[in-house]
């Protein structure tokens, strides 16, 4: 058996937590139970419920489909969306009585562009940065009728380069940090430059859990752990700062001599460490000092 098909108008809306209306092309051939399916789709208007911004979609598609029960084995998927591909491959399989199907995949992309990817999962009018990724990440989404997204699993590795802040207000907190770590804290903006932004993480229950981030700037390091709420935005992130000066360098006047008296209580061998974390949302972050029970706690990969 062989032949093509060719078909449109397909609401992907009935996915709770997608959106967008998919047509596919593409041949199939071989016995009922094994049919080769290879082919492409289309969505235009392409959008996940955590941000409602539709991207023009387009996959290319290589799978294995037993006609007899729906099954469908993912050689390889190709999707690309703006200026990034996600490679994926995997099964999309009927393992239970629940309605639906458990779709699980291992899914890279290389040199897409952060910018897009939070456009697509973020709801927010304009990206915090932009940059080049790297991710790399399982896919595991059981049969449920739940939202999609709250049933989704992730668990992988991301490294974000070259980034540019959009936010200068963000921007502004990035060059005065480099500054005072430096102890040079008179020194104006500059449009400092961020090591390339790396992390692990897992999400479950629409919850993400970075159990390590890591990023640079001239005289100082950050390394992390936290959670970041998908739904609530919440943010509650815990770890170290290092940086090259003494706190007593990183202000000038009267607050330096008197900081010189804490100097040693947040110098290690050489480096000056203290406990920091960011709380509040995505849309409200709030920095501070953590210097109560979490500020000894070492972060996943800080060492």
């Amino acid at each position: 058996m062989e032949a093509t098909f060719d078909f449109d108008h397909a609401d992907l809306g009935t996915l709770k937590g997608l959106s967008g209306i998919l047509s596919s092309k593409g041949k199939f051939k071989g016995l009922l139970d094994y049919l080769e399916v290879e082919g492409e789709t289309d969505t235009p208007n392409f959008a996940l419920r955590t941000a409602s911004h539709p991207v023009p979609l387009h996959t290319v598609y290589s799978a294995i489909v037993d006609g007899t029960n729906g099954d469908l084995i993912l050689n390889k998927v190709t999707a690309t969306f703006l200026h990034t591909t996600i490679v994926a491959q995997g099964e999309v399989i009927d393992l239970t009585t629940h309605k639906g199907r458990t779709i699980n995949l291992d899914a890279v992309s290389d040199k897409g562009r952060i910018e897009d990817l939070l456009r697509l999962t973020v709801k927010t009018d304009k990206p915090v940065m932009t940059g080049y990724e790297r991710l790399k990440t399982k896919i595991y989404i059981p049969e449920r009728d739940e939202d999609l997204i709250d049933r989704m699993s992730l668990d992988g590795q991301f490294a974000i380069g070259d980034i540019r802040f959009t936010n200068n207000e963000i921007q502004d907190r990035i060059d005065t940090l480099s500054h005072k770590a430096q102890g040079k804290p008179q020194l104006g903006a500059e449009g400092t430059e961020v090591s390339e932004l790396r992390g692990t993480f897992t999400m479950g229950n629409s919850n993400v859990k970075f159990s390590s981030l890591a990023f640079g700037v001239e005289g100082a390091s950050i390394a992390l752990a936290g959670t970041y709420g998908v739904n609530t935005g919440e943010l509650d992130f815990r770890g170290k700062l290092r940086m090259n000066a003494k706190i007593s360098q990183t202000v000038t006047g009267k607050k330096s001599f008197f900081l010189k008296a804490v100097d040693p209580f947040f110098r290690k061998n050489g480096v000056t460490e203290i406990p920091v974390k960011i709380t509040g949302t995505k849309d409200a972050p709030k920095y501070g000092l953590d210097l109560h029970d979490k500020a000894n706690q070492e972060p996943a990969g800080s060492k």
